[in-house]
């Protein structure tokens, strides 16, 4: 997989391409981050739905060394929950690209310290917004390589201090794009372990576990080193 060559302007809180939703009040997540006893639900639902209709991730947004918790609606607006263990202090509504946007990981693209955001659409365009705490500061778009091209995560794969991304297709096969920023540096793929296989999630590890029955490991090499 080959990186499509874009160029767009860093966006606003607002992806570009989608209709923007004017005049809606912000969510008060701060002030409803209370929790509802007898329901044994945070307040965030009366808002948002129930949580099984949510995106939910974590990632240190405010550059604190505490992770906070990162929201996107079914109806695809998000939000920033700045936490200090079980407490909420601070946070705020980042508005609504449109529910074909979906924030598929996090990461720290330019090496600020905090956690950015990768978003894909449903056609497969990918964007960055680079933040900081629940404002973002920079980003842009990385292209288009297709809709059978999904993210699956990010990690920092050549220790350069920048996330990079985790690819897989469909068919199968996975590649990474190492960032800088919101540029390639270098792509490559690491070949098909078939469709029955899918990426989980990345981690910095000196030994991996993996299934002996398959006799080749998920980026089609043998078990045996040959």
């Amino acid at each position: 997989m080959t990186q499509t060559s874009f160029s767009a302007d860093p966006p606003g809180p607002l992806l570009e391409g989608d209709e923007q939703i004017a005049n809606e009040p912000a969510v008060d997540l701060v002030g409803e981050a209370a929790i509802d006893v007898e329901l044994g639900l945070s307040r965030a639902d009366k808002h948002f739905g129930f949580v099984q209709g949510m995106h939910v991730a974590t990632s240190d947004f405010d550059g604190d060394g505490y992770s906070d918790i990162l929201w996107q609606n079914t109806s695809g607006e998000v939000a920033i929950w700045e936490m200090n263990g079980t407490s909420v202090i601070g946070g705020g509504d980042l508005g609504n690209p449109g529910p074909s946007w979906h924030t598929i990981a996090t990461g720290d693209f330019n090496g600020d310290r905090h956690s950015d955001i990768l978003w894909q659409n449903t056609g497969g365009e990918v964007v960055i917004w680079e933040m900081n705490g629940t404002t973002v500061i920079g980003g842009g778009s990385l292209g288009n390589p297709g809709p059978n091209w999904h993210v699956i995560a990010t990690g920092d794969f050549n220790g350069d201090g920048h996330s990079d991304i985790l690819w897989q297709n469909t068919s199968g096969e996975v590649a990474i794009w190492e960032m800088n920023g919101t540029s390639v540096a270098g792509a490559a793929s690491l070949g098909n372990p078939g469709p029955s296989w899918h990426t989980i999630s990345t981690r910095d590890s000196t030994a991996t576990a993996v299934p002996t029955s398959c006799g080749r490991t998920p980026a089609g090499r043998s078990l045996s080193g040959r």
